[in-house]
């Protein structure tokens, strides 16, 4: 299981070389960017991309080859043109992901919306008071059930928490309302789902029915807008674009889309900076030490302009950089053969950042190297395990390959890749991980019983579960609160005699969390006079995060967990703009000013943490004690403490899950 994580440093060098490939990238390396999205974008083809939601295969590559002679492109180097592939492929990719995301999302909602009625108009559609329709909800509950427990016997695949088993009925529901004709049995239906299949005890709050609907109206229209959005366009390395947008500014517009459209190119933001260049493969990067035993490197495609950089990064860094260039003086011994799958380093990209400097564009910025590192290749264990993973799947790619040979003639380049294959897994199986000399990192029992689950909150940031998966048992659960017990004596600073205090760390994050709120005040009050609003906490957040982080870990040791999950929360922001709009409509109908401050002072009170943040210091400090790290989907019901149990079953039900189709993936090659 691969964890990826970033490390950056700067590079040096002659203010010449800055020049030629700052010049290199701005123009015709960030031109050939520009030049692929507008021609996707402007395809007749377009639309038929949009629906399917994915670009054909080729595409990019074959249209990069016929620009390949024509100027300015034809003195790029093929790692810039490969790069500008990689790069646009990935912002397709990721752009019709979130499409896709939001129209499943979109469709999900209207279909909702469509059944969702008051109890008042289900019992009017139906003819039923509200008891009757209360008692034919649960017998048409207790049927469905019956089936489904049959169901789960016969297949022998029941759910092993509540939400599974709750989506599964919900399935089911819709399934039978798609089918049902009659309009009495459709209301039961239509309150089943409406109640998420619970029978209320109490009558239905016409308040918090119209809250709900709106929330939901709401939350279509915005999906329904992003929708809209224009395909990805290409950055504005001058102010020729916006210049164009303000003369036409100037003219009559009489479209509401003419005006939308031009005041999103005035409001762009002009970075000037070129896109970065990635590097895909780690053996394209030549990693030397200077006379001055500094880590110096070049790049393919530089390298004959005898281009030569200086690293210089954070000294918590420097060891993995140390690293990296000792596992490519290994790569490069001839005595031996490393695997370039089992070398740190994964990918790197080059990025120009803006600086404070004043000048030529290559002096008022800053040239950064950005490297992917496999967390896992750090340690003898970690390496030894990818080792392994890479002979099994080597070994299935060659099975599948040997067998089609015996069914069809192969190509001359099927062939070459079949001795590839056999080439690798020799180097594989034979290959030391010593040669590697990574570091060593504590031993922990991976058939341990415990494992920790950390679940994300709006109100309460962290919550953690001890859980032992044989007995399903509760070991523990941990607040902030008991997450930061530990004490400091400090001098109390309003104190004319300087007394020392105790204070724990719970009680300088609820400062901290106060401190916050008052500056976002300031920061707006400032903001209405034009004044200077400089109210920041500096890195106190990230400080948090990482006394977060190590008393998890410290937690972790204790019970000799070997797996923390934490929770991977997806739209849930959307979710809560729904609702806060909704609230503030509902609370003052038709005041939009009284509604946009109810709005703002009902997000300061929710808690804004950095989850991801958050998620890369756990990481970062389990990598030192070799504890795994996963992420698993969280329940959006129940109390924090639930929350955090349901992810160590989510994450026992994934894992299952793999493991049946590892064994179906088996048995059909072993057919």
């Amino acid at each position: 299981m691969k964890s990826i994580s970033v490390i950056r440093a700067r590079l040096l060098a002659s203010e010449d070389t800055l020049c030629s490939l700052w010049q290199l990238m701005a123009h015709p390396y960030s031109e050939l960017i520009a030049t692929l999205l507008e021609y996707i974008s402007n395809h007749p083809d377009f639309s038929t991309w949009l629906e399917q939601c994915r670009l054909p295969n080729t595409l990019i590559k074959d249209y990069v080859k016929t620009l390949k002679t024509e100027s300015p492109y034809q003195d790029l180097p093929g790692r810039f043109r490969d790069s500008a592939v990689i790069l646009v492929t990935t912002i397709y990719k990721s752009w019709f992901a979130v499409k896709k995301r939001k129209l499943f999302s979109l469709q999900g909602k209207k279909r909702f919306l469509a059944i969702l009625k008051s109890d008042e108009e289900l019992q009017q559609d139906s003819g039923y008071d509200l008891y009757t329709l209360t008692r034919e909800a649960e017998k048409l509950l207790q049927d469905i059930q019956a089936q489904l427990e049959q169901q789960w016997q016969e297949e022998q695949t029941r759910p092993i928490d509540e939400e599974a088993i709750f989506w599964q009925v919900t399935n089911h529901l819709y399934s039978l309302y798609d089918q049902t004709k009659s309009v009495k049995k459709r209301s039961v239906i239509a309150y089943l789902i409406k109640n998420n299949h619970q029978l209320p005890n109490q009558p239905e709050d016409p308040q918090a029915y119209q809250l709900r609907r709106q929330a939901k109206v709401i939350q279509i229209q915005r999906l329904e807008k992003q929708l809209k959005a224009s395909a990805p366009h290409p950055r504005i390395l001058d102010e020729r674009l916006w210049l164009e947008a303000l003369n036409q500014s100037l003219r009559a517009i009489t479209e509401v889309n003419d005006l939308e459209q031009i005041q999103q190119q005035l409001l762009l933001k002009f970075p000037h900076l070129p896109y970065p260049v990635f590097y895909n493969s780690n053996i394209d990067l030549y990693w030397s030490l200077n006379d001055q035993e500094r880590i110096c490197l070049t790049f393919n495609g530089l390298k004959s302009k005898n281009v030569l950089f200086e690293l210089t990064c954070d000294r918590r860094q420097l060891p993995y950089f140390q690293r990296i260039l000792y596992d490519y003086q290994s790569y490069r011994r001839e005595d031996i053969s490393v695997p370039a799958g089992l070398l740190l380093l994964r990918s790197a990209q080059l990025i120009w950042k803006p600086a404070t400097s004043k000048g030529e564009p290559w002096n008022n910025h800053h040239l950064y190297l950005h490297c992917s590192i496999d967390q896992c290749l750090w340690s003898q264990g970690g390496i030894e395990q990818a080792r392994q993973e890479l002979v099994k799947k080597t070994q299935q790619t060659l099975v599948s390959c040997q067998a089609k040979e015996k069914e069809t003639s192969l190509t001359p380049h099927q062939k070459r890749n079949i001795q590839r294959l056999e080439t690798s897994l020799e180097k594989l199986k034979t290959f030391d991980t010593k040669h590697l000399n990574p570091t060593q990192s504590h031993n922990f029992d991976k058939h341990s019983d415990i494992i920790i689950g950390v679940s994300f909150g709006l109100k309460i940031p962290v919550t953690l579960a001890i859980i032992n998966i044989r007995t399903k048992a509760n070991l523990g659960f941990l607040s902030p609160r008991q997450l930061l017990s530990r004490t400091q004596t400090i001098l109390a600073r309003q104190s004319s005699q300087r007394k020392k205090r105790k204070v724990s760390d719970y009680q300088r994050y609820l400062n901290y969390l106060q401190q916050r709120h008052d500056n976002q005040h300031q920061r707006h009050k400032a903001q209405k006079k034009f004044a200077d609003n400089q109210f920041a906490e500096a890195n106190t957040g990230r400080y948090f995060s990482r006394l977060f982080a190590n008393s998890i870990i410290e937690i972790a040791r204790t019970h000799q967990a070997h797996i923390i999950v934490v929770s991977n929360l997806k739209n849930i922001r959307e979710v809560i703009e729904a609702e806060v709009r909704a609230r503030a409509e509902l609370k003052y109908p038709g005041n939009k000013d009284l509604q946009q401050k109810y709005a703002q002072n009902f997000r300061s009170s929710v808690n804004q943490w950095n989850y991801n943040q958050l998620t890369q210091c756990i990481s970062r400090a389990a990598l030192k004690v070799g504890i795994e790290v996963t992420s698993v989907r969280q329940n959006t019901k129940g109390t924090p403490q639930q929350k955090s149990r349901q992810l160590v079953l989510n994450y026992l039900k994934s894992q299952q899950e793999t493991a049946q189709n590892s064994d179906v993936e088996y048995l059909n090659n072993q057919l």
